[in-house]
């Protein structure tokens, strides 16, 4: 073992799951729910076994109490929850959190695939199967053969579009000079802290524990590497985890979609560059007023409304 991997493991550990621990069903789930579900579930088998009017009283007057308790635990819960949103928290923390609320599960158990009516239940079987599904989907055969034809003559004939030889310019100097603490300390805030690492184990919580001297190696790195334009080979690896998309079969390779874990560094710088370039295109206002997606602070649900006023007027 390296004595990276040697510092990682003493630092954080890698802890297995417990087999043994239930699965909590909701997020709000507590002592409090349970009692009351305890208290209805005997009341109604006392109901079912007796058939008495009292009986049947007490469970409608018990199953009452266990719904208001949920209701209201629920109700706490996503208050507390929205408490802690800002404007740095991301969309799908919402999302993953009203999918929780709701009871969905984000990935299902192992399953058997089937491909071309082939049984597949070994994991190293399946993830062929995966790698040629993923594939297949981004693979250039996609493309319609004009499109294809004109991709080729831009590789081979128009070679100077690929290059990164721009003159320097008063609003380029801004894309092109050092990265700062900080957008730095920026970047680290908008990371998960229990985010899953990359193939180097290297966990988001270690940025945000790092001393003064620490990040400022990682700045002096990332700065290199903007100013070479060379990424380190060890950051262009990736682990792809396949997840289940709402509604699909569980045995189709095609129902799935690729998640990549790369390293923590690159993700940080990556997030540096995307903050840069968005503040960068705002600034500037170099994207069209009716774009509306991937834009902070905008949905597209803002063309659903212009629509909408549009009809009215």
């Amino acid at each position: 073992m390296s004595a990276k991997y040697r510092i990682v493991s003493q630092s954080i550990p890698q802890t297995k799951p417990c087999v043994l621990k239930r699965h909590k069903p909701l997020p709000y789930w507590n002592d409090d729910i349970k009692t009351a579900i305890r208290n209805r579930n005997r009341a109604r088998n006392k109901m079912n076994r007796t058939k008495n009017i009292n009986d049947i009283i007490e469970y409608k007057r018990l199953k009452a109490i266990a719904q208001r308790v949920i209701r209201q635990t629920a109700r706490q819960h996503w208050q507390s929850f929205c408490d802690t949103l800002h404007s740095q928290t991301r969309l799908g923390t919402v999302w993953n959190m009203a999918r929780k609320m709701n009871g969905t599960k984000s990935n299902p158990t192992s399953v058997p695939l089937i491909q071309d009516g082939n049984v597949v239940q070994l994991n190293k079987d399946k993830a062929e199967v995966f790698a040629r599904s993923f594939a297949s989907v981004s693979s250039t055969t996609n493309y319609s053969p004009d499109f294809q034809r004109h991709r080729t003559n831009i590789e081979q004939n128009h070679t100077y579009l690929f290059t990164n030889n721009s003159p320097d310019t008063e609003i380029t100097n801004y894309l092109n000079k050092d990265f700062t603490n900080q957008e730095l300390s920026l970047a680290i805030n908008q990371f998960k802290k229990n985010s899953s690492p990359g193939a180097d184990r290297i966990m988001y919580a270690f940025f945000h524990h790092l001393p003064p001297a620490g990040l400022h190696l990682v700045l002096l790195l990332f700065n290199l590497i903007w100013y070479k334009g060379q990424l380190p080979k060890a950051w262009k690896h990736a682990i792809v985890l396949p997840i289940l998309k709402a509604g699909k079969q569980p045995n189709s390779p095609s129902s799935y979609r690729p998640i990549s874990l790369t390293s923590a560094l690159s993700k940080l710088m990556e997030r540096m560059v995307t903050n840069r370039f968005m503040w960068y295109l705002e600034k500037f206002q170099l994207l069209t007023n009716t774009q509306s997606g991937f834009r902070r602070g905008r949905s597209t649900l803002d063309h659903i409304i212009r629509l909408q006023d549009t009809i009215t007027q």
